[in-house]
């Protein structure tokens, strides 16, 4: 087992990332239409619009939500869409130049449908087609064109599915399948996710046999398939972003879920490149890129292989810059203190963060907002010096950090919490090369016990700095 747990943790490549400043963010939590436990946010729309759902009634059922945000932050309005007629669930995906809004509604059918919000009205994209197909609309893009996907006929998967209003029949739409890579034979699928202004589409190709693909569907008259392949030793990579560039990121999938957070080039060739994954994690996914593709936004995990069945021990969203990855956590303000991030899900022209976050175990859609002041404390994988992540994790007792070092020489282990203040010191000094270990039993350097939070083990050394998130639980 050891053996294995080796191997694949051989697959997250060694790579030494230089520090970048990257912006504090403050925590603006947009509400619920019409009141209920939670919200997802899933796509900004034109400005600082924020398409997604939301809880509007007790049964939890979703409700396609549009929440219009002004420049300092304040939110403005959270608008219920609705969805069809005698409608179950609904939620939005994407918004327009024009306010045009896609996604899907649950009907009395059960089946969700593709639709389109435009001008207060609620257009079925499939409307007069059989209703047995599962269709979701995801993106659409200044020309009107939509693409999602929906069910095979029979079964068996997925079509990736374009559609494209009719001319001099506003509301009626034609619809085509993209086409599936020659890979994927009798047995491959598509998804559609993304549309760009040019009209390439980009998604994923179920390959059969041959695993899965993130893929690039061109704006040609025969949307030509391309597939873009992942990092060495794997058949499969899958999406999560592209942007008007052509930049796109996502992530290469190994044996036993292992995953390796990937960009690829926006040339022709779309060479991929692995991201580094945050210190003392072992999986990771980028899922957003910004618009100029200096930023990438995701995840990153620890997933315990020992004794058999995988345990996901400890997650975090992460921002990768120039290289460097950081802990989207502790890259919030003071204001913000009490806040965790859960996932980014979108990054729009102004450098605001739509995200999951949660507040006192309760799930909420909130943007990140871009404050002037810098992190004093920044969060980056450097060579030569490795913290691992604390065990066990949350914890109401002791926590166990261990270290290595390449070399021997002066290392400190600190805790600082979610403000960057120091809370005590549990190494300084000289060290020999290897593995080290210390333990924080929860109470700061005058021996009183803290209290429940986030907080941060720090590893300095000449050689540079490693850190990893503690949450303390009461």
């Amino acid at each position: 087992m050891l053996r294995r747990v080796f191997s694949a943790s051989m697959l997250m490549l060694a790579i030494a990332c230089s520090a970048h400043a990257v912006p504090r963010y403050r925590v603006v939590d947009l509400g619920v239409a019409g009141g209920g436990p939670f919200a997802i946010p899933i796509r900004f729309g034109p400005g600082n619009t924020v398409l997604g759902w939301s809880s509007a009634v007790p049964s939890m059922e979703s409700h396609a939500t549009r929440w219009n945000v002004a420049p300092d932050g304040t939110v403005l309005s959270a608008t219920d869409l609705q969805g069809l007629p005698e409608f179950t669930a609904s939620a939005a995906y994407a918004m327009n130049a024009s306010g045009a809004i896609v996604g899907h509604s649950n009907t009395a059918d059960v089946q969700p449908r593709g639709v389109l919000w435009r001008d207060g009205e609620v257009i079925d994209l499939e409307r007069g087609a059989d209703g047995n197909a599962n269709v979701y609309a995801y993106d659409i893009n200044s020309a009107g064109q939509v693409c999602g996907m929906m069910t095979k006929s029979g079964g068996g998967g997925w079509d990736a599915a374009l559609w494209t209003e009719r001319a001099g029949a506003p509301g009626r739409f034609d619809r085509i399948y993209l086409p599936i890579h020659p890979l994927g034979g009798l047995l491959g699928s598509a998804e559609a996710h993304d549309i760009l202004e040019n009209g390439r589409i980009f998604g994923r190709s179920q390959l059969g046999h041959n695993g899965e693909r993130a893929t690039i569907w061109e704006a040609d008259a025969a949307h030509t398939p391309t597939l873009l392949e992942p990092l060495a030793n794997s058949v499969q990579s899958i999406p999560g972003d592209i942007n008007e560039q052509g930049h796109a990121v996502g992530h290469t999938l190994y044996v036993f879920g292992l995953s390796v957070p990937t960009r690829w080039s926006n040339d022709a060739a779309h060479t991929p490149s692995a991201l580094p994954i945050f210190p003392g994690d072992n999986m990771a996914s980028a899922d957003v890129v910004s618009a100029d593709g200096a930023l990438v936004l995701g995840t990153s995990s620890y997933l315990n292989y020992v004794p058999v069945v995988p345990v996901l021990v400890s997650s975090r969203a992460v921002i990768w810059a120039d290289g460097a990855v950081h802990d989207l956590d502790a890259q919030l303000d003071e204001a913000s203190a009490g806040w965790t991030i859960e996932s980014p899900r979108d990054m729009n022209e102004n450098g605001w963060i739509t995200a999951v976050a949660r507040w006192n175990g309760q799930m909420h859609a909130v943007v990140l907002i871009p404050q002037a002041e810098q992190l004093a404390v920044g969060d980056l994988r450097t060579s030569g010096v490795s913290l691992a992540s604390p065990w066990p994790n949350p914890a109401r007792g002791d926590v166990r950090l261990s270290f290595t070092l390449a070399a021997a020489g002066d290392a400190r282990l600190s805790i600082f919490d979610a403000q960057g203040r120091l809370v005590t010191e549990l190494a300084n000094g000289a060290h020999a090369a290897g593995r080290h270990e210390g333990v924080w039993s929860g109470r700061d350097a005058h021996g009183a016990p803290v209290g429940a939070g986030l907080f941060f083990a720090a590893l300095e050394t000449p050689a540079g700095r490693s850190t990893a998130r503690i949450v303390r639980v009461r």
